[in-house]
């Protein structure tokens, strides 16, 4: 007997883009019921009520599309699969109706698992919104943080337990706030360490490979880094206090150069970008400064080149730009190319918004109400911004995750005037 086809499935989910190439895969049985691979070049692919020349080559590539809805069989050895439904949508971005969700604090920083369910919550200052995987998001937790101002926050198992933690800025109070994750949606109080003076951003990373989680902070009123290293078990000491520029604004931990220890970027907001290479011992040596624009804020890392290393674009919030650093070997940077933008870019993101293949970016517009993304090209350019309105007010924070679990970004953005967060499910 031959081989029975099950179905057809378009990945990413249901979807595929006019215009550009997808993936196709068959699941199939053979006659005593097993699952087996069927390969691509058996594939013979017709769309049964869609205008187009659709075709697939032998690497399961889809081409010839026409934007619309379409039902797509398969015929392998004889035998016809079932009809499969496919959205091909037109090049672009597009977004689902926008939904808004109250909150005790509305910036928005994290988009990630804090309960272990599966679903991707929102870590928003001083508390979550947790979600319900469809791209809803239903019961929150609020934290009581000490006076003195919640900073940027970030989730990070620091305790080695498997759980989130969270670990927020208490920036006017000069401390970072550790917020243990008990499980259950259920958390400790917080316990403060002091860093320097007004700490606005705060980086997790195994900075002497110990395997427990270190923190970093930037500290924009003492113009330095202060590192806090995991004592074993959730609880930190003081170890290390480094210069970083004039009013450092955000801190990021990651590998630069590939030798597998962490290393630490760090934007200044008076003009210049800094990477400090980690010696795997928890200190750290400056080995690239780079000049940016003045009052230069938040910044993305990812692969805007496609070239396997990940680059870095930072948000020139008053000066309506976007500068990139495209990265080169031994963990250094090309000077900055800058793109105009829109108004007061913040929290830059970096993201394949339109499941082109090139990673775009996502800020939020700081006091207006909308937020943007900048189109990349793959080869690290930018176009020129696109906006998309938030129902809420004076947008501050944006956030990129996977809400709905369909295989595309989505965008949550923090609206402090309102009150609120504004989710953008990704239509594509």
């Amino acid at each position: 007997m031959g081989t029975t086809v099950t179905s057809v499935t378009v990945l990413p989910g249901q979807r595929v883009i006019t215009g550009k190439t997808r993936a196709v895969s068959v699941s199939a049985k053979d006659h005593d019921g097993n699952t087996v691979i069927v390969s691509t070049a058996a594939l013979n692919l017709a769309v049964v009520d869609n205008p187009t020349n659709l075709s697939v080559d032998s690497s399961g590539n889809m081409k010839g599309l026409v934007a619309g809805d379409a039902t797509i069989t398969s015929t392998v050895d004889g035998i016809t699969s079932s009809a499969q439904s496919v959205k091909i949508m037109p090049p672009g971005f597009l977004f689902q109706t926008a939904t808004d969700y109250t909150t005790t604090g509305p910036d928005v920083f994290a988009a990630v698992d804090v309960d272990g369910d599966g679903n991707l919550d929102i870590v928003f200052a001083g508390g979550v919104l947790f979600g319900n995987g469809d791209g809803t998001f239903g019961a929150s937790a609020n934290f009581s943080i000490a006076a003195g101002g919640v900073g940027q926050g970030i989730a990070v198992d620091v305790f080695g337990h498997g759980r989130k933690d969270l670990v927020f800025c208490n920036t006017n109070g000069n401390r970072v706030a550790v917020i243990e994750n008990l499980g259950s949606r259920n958390f400790a109080d917080a316990v403060y360490y002091p860093v320097g003076t007004k700490p606005y951003s705060v980086t997790a990373g195994d900075f002497n490979g110990d395997g427990a989680m270190d923190l970093a902070t930037a500290n924009d009123g003492s113009n330095d880094i202060t590192i806090l290293k995991n004592n074993g078990d959730g609880t930190f000491t003081t170890t290390a206090t480094f210069g970083s520029g004039s009013f450092p604004a955000y801190i990021y931990a990651t590998d630069v150069d590939g030798d597998t220890k962490t290393d630490l970027i760090a934007s200044n907001y008076l003009n210049n970008v800094v990477v400090f290479k980690g010696n795997g011992s928890g200190s750290f040596s400056l080995i690239g400064n780079y000049t940016a624009k003045n009052e230069s804020g938040a910044f993305a890392y990812g692969d805007l080149d496609n070239d396997g290393k990940p680059d870095i674009a930072i948000a020139n919030t008053f000066d309506n730009s976007i500068s990139v650093y495209l990265h080169q070997t031994g963990g250094t940077f090309t000077g900055q190319t800058v793109y105009s933008g829109n108004v007061y870019p913040a929290y830059p993101t970096a993201a394949d918004m339109d499941g082109d293949g090139n990673q775009d970016i996502v800020t939020a517009d700081n006091g207006v109400s909308y937020f943007s993304i900048y189109p990349g090209n793959g080869k690290g350019a930018l176009a020129p911004p696109l906006s998309f309105t938030s129902t809420g007010t004076n947008v501050r924070t944006a956030v990129v995750g996977d809400f709905n679990k369909d295989g595309m970004p989505d965008v949550a953005i923090g609206n402090e005037s309102s009150g609120t967060i504004t989710v953008f499910l990704n239509a594509k």
